[in-house]
Formats: structure tokens, C-alpha cells, sequence
């Protein structure tokens, strides 16, 4: 929608907006000066009363006490109202309860004391003055005199109403001190105030007290006529102070606003049609003096730099997207430089094995490695490169690198810490250091060697077959010091153990509350997961990471690895190293012979391998050690009817499978002496295959049904 299709003044205009602000301002602070002003009203005419009432009663008392006493017919009274059972006492106000009390009416005192009352309210507003007496055993106030006045109601000599504890216990422990009164809502007048003088004491429970009662209904009546008045003129200086504050706002805000949306419209409709220079805010003019008109003036400046800006951030983006597609690449390489492909080994059934690195940016500083540095070894590692980002993974790269070259020399853990520690401390200017945990497994045995250099401890699992923590010694770290020595332990894996390893970003993965994940969660996923493989732990876990961490964002690398060993099958390799001399062939053909016969070999394919062995040993003992003593390993294995037996020497390299066969032709006076020995095993062996790897490895297969 282009700005011509706009509308010039919107529904909700700032103009009505402060129109609305205005009145109810206005009204709400009247409302407040109103309700202050009728509260003090209120309680200056309240006020008035008390004192004017009190001062009746105290008066009442002095006019009372010059005709006498009355102490006589209060008691009188007392005793009488005493007397009565609960039953008649509850019977007051009926005509055989006042006629109990009757003869009080007609006594001297009695027509005394309501003369001298009614004469105190010839010019007073009070609704009633009378005189009562307390009884604080039943809550009850006992009439002795209450005078007909005006239209209020009266009460019989000896005649009682209830009253509530607060209102006695009020007025019989005054100290004298102040004015004495209460406010109460009573059912025939509403609320009322009551003040009282002591007129005096008849026993523990019952004092004698002179009562003006003042009705509050006048006192409402005004408040609410003040009330209607003041309201009335709240309303009218809202109104002139809302339509004010409205006209100067429209002239020294509003306008000046809508000039400046209006030429930011302009402006906008300009640069949609290719239109890059103009002055569209400095030409208006707008003088305010204050935030408006700055705000004109920084509108230009908008404007002005508006071009220059459009032309960086197209320069900008280019260069954002093309670090985005290197850092992509660089995520890529260092996800193919990780051992990803599982199963990692298929061929091999003794273990199996799964990894995962999740970094926290693209890129990442944590790795692991695995791979065979022989047939019966296999190397295990896992690492943390100190920071995130591209520094880490250029340093990771390099890092594992070191430790792979170090490990494939056939060195132990402990060496290759101290032989990577030096690699990468040499020239390590930036003072990067790395933690890890190298381990080589040993297939054959389960018998696990590891080194720490400052990494979390291994979770591995225990004879009961839980996971826990195993507290290895730490090492210093890789990159902080050259020539560090580090240490290296042992422990044994059984067929069916796994174990687990990990970068502290597992641990410390943490929630939107900073709570971390902490190693004790690791375990409890482990052992809930002790009869999955590794792959399915590693999920488990990660699940339960998501879980924990919901929306939180991933603050450093998390990688694991899990290994589970199973063993070895007995039946599958047998091992024996015999001197390699001749007078050794009788114990080899046994070694082996016992386990064909273990497995059913045929008498022929027996006799063809015995023929074999005898060839192929006196050949390494004649030839392989003709000038030097050494050694003869025999690794021998049966499986689905095929035998596989290798022989491994040190001697010189030697490959029998190049040499010549023997031309069968010609007569044994006619051929050359050698070379029939190995011509007769190829021909009656299934295969024959040969390599050197630091030793002569030569090996024969035959099926033995």
C-alpha cells in the first residue's frame, strides 16, 4: 500500500488519545481532591456533634445531681431487674414485664428526673437523652429514665436491651481522660452515636451512665447534598480542562507530527520508485524547540545516510553469506575428519562402538577417534580443545592428528600423551590447551590401558553391571608445559562391559533455571540403559539432554563415546609361540592338530596341514633363522569347516609365493634342489596369501570336511 492510499488521520489519533488522557486525568485526580475534601467534611461534622453531645450529657448530670440524688431509685430499680428469673427478664417490653416496674413511674424522683432530662433538650437536635445502667454480666444496658423527646422511641423503667461487649467494656473502663462515645448501627435508627458521663457505680456490674444519642442521618444527608455539588462542578472543569489540553496539544504536537509522517510517507514512495535524493524533513521548518524538532532534524540525518548505509549492507550481506557457506564447509570437514561411518568395524565381532560430537556454534573444539593400531589393539580417544568456534576446530584438527601418529606408533597411552603434550606446546602462541583420555583396548583380553590428561573421568560398568564413575589420576593438561610426564592404568573389561566417555559439555549442559544436567543424570541414563548397545545409549542420552534443556541454548561442545566389549569366542583364535627351530615342529603340529580334531577335520585335510606345517616351520627355521635365533607365532582358527592357521616370523623379509614352482617334468636328478616343499603346500592348501608388517606373516586356509 503505497502512502496516497493512506488514510491522513488515523482511527485512533494522537489528538484523541491525549483528548481521553486529559478528561479522565482530570477526573480522577477531582474524584480524589472530592473524596479528601467530604472525608474531612465528614469528620468535622461528626466531630461537632461528639463534642456538643458529650458536653450535653456532662450537663445533663449536673442538672440531675442538683435535685438530688437518684441512687436510690437506680438501686431500686436494680434489685427489682435482679430479682426476675432469665425467664420474665426475657419477657421485657411486653405489659406484664413493665408492670413488674410500674410503680417507679409514679415516684417523686423518677417524675423529677424526667422533667430535668426533657427540660436539657428543649434546644437541642439530639434524637434521645436518658439514663441507663450497664450490666456487664448479661450484656445488657437497663433502662431508669428515658423521657419522651421529639419522636424517638422509649423505654419503661427496668426495661433492657441487648448490647455488644466492646460498647460496655468501653464506657465502664473510661479513665475520665477525653471524650466518651461509640458508634453503633442500630436497627431502628441505623448508625448512631452514642456519648455518655457516669452517673455512678452499683456493685461490680452495673454503673449508672447519662446517654445522648445523635443520629448520623443528617450528617449523610450533607455529605451527599456537598457531595452532589462538588461533583457536578468536578465534571465541568474536566470538560474545560480536557478541550484545553487538547487544542495546545493539536497545535504544538499533533500538526508538527503529522508533517513529519507525512513527508516520511513522501519519502517512502519516493524510494520505491528509484528515487534516492530529495530533502524531505529539513524542508519543513519545524521550530518546536523541543524533542519534536529534534526529531525532524534527526529524520534527515536518516535520510542523508540512508544511501550509503543500503550500499554497505548489500556489501555486508554478500560477505555474511560467504562466510556462512565457508563455515558450512569447514562443519562438513571436520564432521568427515571424525570416524562417522558405524559400524565402525563390521568385520569385528569382539566389540562395538559409537560416537557423536554435537558442537554448540558450527564448529567445534571437541573429538574422538578410534581406529586398530594392530589386529588385537585397538586405540580409543577422546578430546577438548579449550574455546569454541574456528580457533578450536583449526586446533582440534592438528590436535588429533598428533595423537593419531603418536598412537599408530605402537606406543603406549601414557607415551602418546607425553609425545602429543610436547607437539603441541612447541609453537602453541596462543595458549590453547587441550584435555584428553587415550585408551588402548587390548581384543584378546578385555585388559583396557588408559592415560588422563586432565579430562572427566570414565563412567564404566562394575561388577554388578551398573555404570559408575571411574576416578582415575589426572594428568596436566596437553599445551601447558613441555616435557610433562603423565601416568597410565589398567583395567579389565569382561565380555558384555561397556564403557562410556564424554566432554564436560554433557555434564554441564544446562536449563533455562542454569541448573546443569551433572554427571549423577549421566548415570542414571546409563543404568536405565545397561541392555542397549552403544548407539541406542548415545540416543537415550541425548534424549534426555533435549529433555532437560528444552529451549536453553547449547552452550558447549558435546561429545560421547560408548564402547561395549564382547569378548573373544574361545574357538575362534588359538595363539602359541614356539622357538623357531626344527626340533619345535612336533609341538606346532599338535597345537594344531588338537584343535582339528576338536572340530571334526577329515583324516586327509589332518594329514595335508601336518605336511604344511613341517614345510612351512623347517623353512623359517633353516632359512628365517639361519643366522640369528627368534621366534614363531602360530595363530590358528576354525570357522564353519575352514581352517585358517598364520605363521609370523622377524626374520628377514621373505615371500614364498614368489619364488619359482619346480618344473614336475623332469626327473628328481634333473631338478634343482628347493622349492618343492612350498610348491606342495600351494597345491594342496585352499589359499595361501602373504605380507610383511615388521614381520614375515604368512597364512594358509583349508577346509577340513
Amino acid at each position: 500500500m503505497n502512502s496516497a492510499n493512506r488514510k491522513s488521520v488515523p482511527k485512533n489519533s494522537l489528538e484523541k488519545k491525549v483528548f481521553r488522557v486529559s478528561m479522565i486525568g482530570s477526573f480522577l485526580l477531582g474524584i480524589v481532591l472530592m473524596v479528601i475534601f467530604l472525608g474531612i467534611y465528614s469528620h468535622s461534622l461528626a466531630t461537632q456533634y461528639i463534642v456538643e453531645s458529650f458536653a450535653l450529657c456532662k450537663s445533663t448530670r449536673l442538672a440531675v445531681r442538683d435535685q438530688g440524688y437518684p441512687d436510690g431509685l437506680i438501686k431500686d430499680i436494680i434489685d427489682r431487674y435482679e430479682g426476675l428469673s432469665d425467664a420474665e427478664r426475657a419477657t421485657t417490653g411486653s405489659a406484664g414485664y413493665r408492670e413488674k416496674f410500674a410503680d417507679f413511674s409514679e415516684q417523686e424522683m423518677y417524675l423529677i428526673l424526667s422533667e430535668t432530662i426533657k427540660l436539657q433538650n428543649t434546644d437541642s437536635p439530639w434524637n434521645d437523652i436518658y439514663i441507663g445502667v450497664f450490666d456487664s454480666k448479661r450484656n445488657a444496658l437497663v433502662y431508669v429514665c428515658d423521657p419522651p423527646i421529639g419522636g424517638s422511641v422509649t423505654y419503661k423503667p427496668g426495661e433492657w436491651e441487648p448490647i455488644e461487649r466492646k460498647e460496655i467494656d468501653k464506657f465502664m473502663t473510661w479513665d475520665g481522660n477525653g471524650r466518651l462515645y461509640d458508634f453503633s448501627d442500630t436497627n431502628l435508627y441505623g448508625w448512631m452515636c452514642t456519648s455518655g458521663v457516669p452517673l455512678g457505680q452499683f456493685g461490680d456490674d452495673y454503673i449508672a451512665f447519662v446517654f445522648s444519642d445523635v443520629l448520623l442521618t443528617d450528617v449523610v444527608k450533607g455529605v451527599l447534598q456537598m457531595a452532589v455539588r462538588v461533583f457536578a462542578g468536578l465534571l465541568i472543569g474536566t470538560l474545560v480542562i480536557g478541550l484545553i489540553t487538547a487544542r495546545r496539544i493539536r497545535r504544538q504536537f499533533i500538526e508538527p507530527v503529522n508533517r513529519i509522517a507525512a513527508a516520511a510517507g513522501k519519502y517512502l514512495e519516493d524510494r520505491r520508485s528509484g528515487i534516492t535524493s530529495g530533502n524531505h524533513f529539513s524542508a519543513l521548518g519545524i521550530t518546536t524547540d523541543d524533542e519534536i524538532e529534534n526529531l525532524c532534524e534527526v529524520m534527515g540525518q536518516m535520510e542523508t545516510g540512508l544511501n550509503e548505509y543500503e550500499a554497505n549492507i548489500t556489501r555486508i550481506t554478500a560477505e555474511k553469506e560467504r562466510i556462512s557457506t565457508e563455515l558450512s564447509l569447514a562443519a562438513r570437514i571436520q564432521e568427515d575428519a571424525l570416524p562417522n561411518h558405524f559400524p565402525a568395524f563390521p568385520d569385528r565381532d569382539e566389540f562395538d562402538l559409537y560416537a557423536s560430537m554435537d558442537p554448540a556454534k558450527e564448529i567445534g573444539g571437541d573429538f574422538y577417534d578410534f581406529f586398530l593400531v594392530d589386529d588385537d589393539h585397538l586405540c580409543i580417544l577422546i578430546a577438548d580443545v579449550s574455546g569454541k568456534g574456528i580457533p578450536a576446530s583449526l586446533f582440534m584438527m592438528a590436535s588429533k592428528i598428533v595423537f593419531a601418529d603418536n598412537a599408530k606408533m605402537g606406543r603406549s597411552p601414557a607415551e602418546i600423551m607425553e609425545a602429543a603434550n610436547n607437539i603441541i606446546t612447541r609453537d602453541n602462541q596462543e595458549k590453547m590447551f587441550v584435555t584428553a583420555w587415550v585408551a588402548i583396548l587390548e581384543i584378546s583380553t578385555g585388559i583396557v590401558t588408559a592415560s588422563n590428561a586432565g579430562h572427566e573421568y570414565p563412567m564404566i560398568m562394575n561388577e554388578e553391571g551398573r555404570f559408575e564413575l571411574y576416578k582415575d589420576k589426572h594428568g596436566f593438561i596437553l599445551g601447558g608445559l613441555e616435557d610433562m610426564k603423565y601416568s597410565e592404568y589398567q583395567f579389565t573389561l569382561k565380555p558384555g562391559d561397556s564403557l562410556f566417555v564424554y566432554t564436560d559439555g554433557l555434564a554441564e549442559a544446562s536449563n533455562t533455571d542454569n541448573e546443569m544436567f551433572t554427571t549423577d543424570r549421566v548415570l542414571d541414563v546409563l543404568n536405565e540403559n545397561t541392555d542397549k548397545n552403544p548407539q541406542e545409549i548415545l540416543h537415550a542420552i541425548s534424549d534426555a539432554v533435549d529433555a532437560f534443556t528444552q529451549d536453553a541454548e547449547q552452550f558447549d561442545d558435546l561429545t560421547m563415546l560408548c564402547l561395549k566389549y564382547n569378548g573373544v569366542k574361545k574357538q575362534d583364535v588359538h595363539e602359541i609361540v614356539l622357538p623357531g627351530v626344527t626340533q619345535s615342529i612336533d609341538e606346532a603340529t599338535g597345537f594344531v592338530n588338537a584343535l582339528l580334531e576338536e572340530n571334526g577335520c577329515s583324516l586327509k585335510a589332518m594329514t595335508q596341514i601336518d605336511i604344511a606345517i613341517d614345510e612351512l616351520f623347517s623353512n623359517i627355521a633353516l632359512y628365517a633363522y639361519k643366522e640369528q635365533q627368534g621366534d614363531v607365532k602360530l595363530k590358528c582358527s576354525v570357522k564353519d569347516g575352514v581352517m585358517k592357521l598364520t605363521f609370523i616370523d622377524s626374520g628377514p623379509p621373505f615371500n614364498p609365493l614368489e619364488a619359482a614352482s619346480p618344473d614336475t617334468t623332469l626327473s628328481a636328478q634333473e631338478r634343482k634342489i628347493g622349492g618343492l616343499g612350498i610348491f606342495l603346500v600351494r597345491k594342496t592348501m585352499d589359499d595361501m596369501q602373504y605380507s610383511y608388517e615388521d614381520a614375515n606373516i604368512l597364512t594358509i586356509t583349508k577346509k577340513i570336511s
